[in-house]
């Protein structure tokens, strides 16, 4: 018995010498050269949504993860929050603790299967035209965990989900697509589309009632005619007066073609050019998507003549806000 007793004793104290002299801490690093201006590239590491939408190595995992986004994108405070399947990406938050010209700092909470708290960070560094964006994790462990982890290879077992997400950003960047705000902004050709519906000048407080009331009614009003929706319902701005709080606006549904149709009006759109931003969440807060856009037709010097928002997802069906897709559309003169 007293073999064993020395045996088990040794054990321990191997355990604890191991534990001295292990590291406390490891590092996991990897960078990418991604041809976009500094500027594209902060405010798109910064933004939890675009990072969550576009390029996150993990939301490939779980699609149909529940997310959320709290303050305002690439300042301290900002949060995301992803609740999925306790064996797949589980239960998280992170938050921007600190911010400088060059580098964003935040902290990610592992909630379940197990809690933990790493350290995340971006760097970036102008190279000519291109950043060369590094984006690295560090690891802490309580002392007794220390041996246990000599036997894990963090570097490889996370450094392949750091390569994939920053290829994935360095294909968002280097598309045709330009970041403003955390959005991507796309210049795109628009074909000739035909709507059915109603149009008014409405006071902004009054947006929502008059939505939703011709929602309804355009699809009975539709049938009525023997006309059938060629797209999804759609809204059209045609000025926005904040001083008066105003809007000349119409509620409609894409048709196949410029028919008349009993009690709607028919607004055909030409072909052209439009500048285009695909937004997920709800409509009522897509008021940052807007500012997007407007940032990129001031730096590139377009005018536009109305505003179109089609609702592509089935609010009956899908009630998770944020997976609402909403393609907003600037077309331009």
């Amino acid at each position: 018995m007293k073999k064993v007793f020395y045996v088990l004793g040794g054990l321990v104290v191997l355990y604890f010498v191991v534990a001295l002299f292990a590291k406390s801490n490891v590092t996991v690093e990897r960078s990418q050269l991604i041809k976009a201006s500094h500027t594209d590239a902060m405010k798109a590491l910064g933004d939890f949504q675009h990072f969550h939408n576009y390029w996150s190595p993990w939301t490939e995992i779980e699609p149909d993860m529940k997310a959320s986004f709290d303050g305002t994108p690439g300042t301290v405070g900002h949060k995301y929050l992803w609740e999925g399947k306790k064996d797949s990406v589980g239960v998280g938050e992170m938050i921007i603790d600190s911010t400088t010209e060059n580098n964003i700092f935040q902290t990610v909470h592992f909630i379940k299967p197990m809690e933990s708290i790493v350290k995340s960070y971006f760097t970036t560094e102008s190279i000519g035209d291109s950043t060369k964006i590094t984006w690295g994790m560090n690891f802490s462990f309580a002392f007794f965990m220390r041996p246990i982890m000599l036997f894990m290879d963090f570097d490889k077992m996370l450094g392949t989900s750091l390569e994939y997400g920053l290829q994935r950003l360095k294909s968002k960047l280097e598309s045709k697509d330009t970041v403003y705000r955390g959005y991507n902004v796309q210049l795109v050709d628009f074909e000739e589309r035909h709507y059915a519906g109603i149009r008014k000048t409405q006071k902004f407080a009054d947006l929502g009632s008059f939505f939703s009331g011709n929602f309804e009614k355009i699809p009975a009003s539709l049938a009525k005619s023997n006309v059938a929706p060629a797209g999804p319902m759609a809204s059209m701005y045609f000025f926005w007066d904040e001083k008066n709080g105003v809007t000349d606006c119409a509620a409609l549904m894409q048709v196949a073609d410029s028919k008349s149709v009993d009690g709607l009006e028919i607004i055909s759109v030409k072909p052209g050019k439009a500048v285009k931003v695909a937004y997920f969440g709800a409509p009522d807060k897509s008021m940052e998507a807007y500012y997007a856009i407007d940032d990129y037709l001031k730096a590139n010097n377009l005018k536009d003549t109305m505003a179109l928002e089609e609702y592509i997802t089935d609010k009956t069906k899908e009630p998770d806000t944020t997976k609402w897709l909403t393609n907003i559309y600037f077309i331009l003169k």
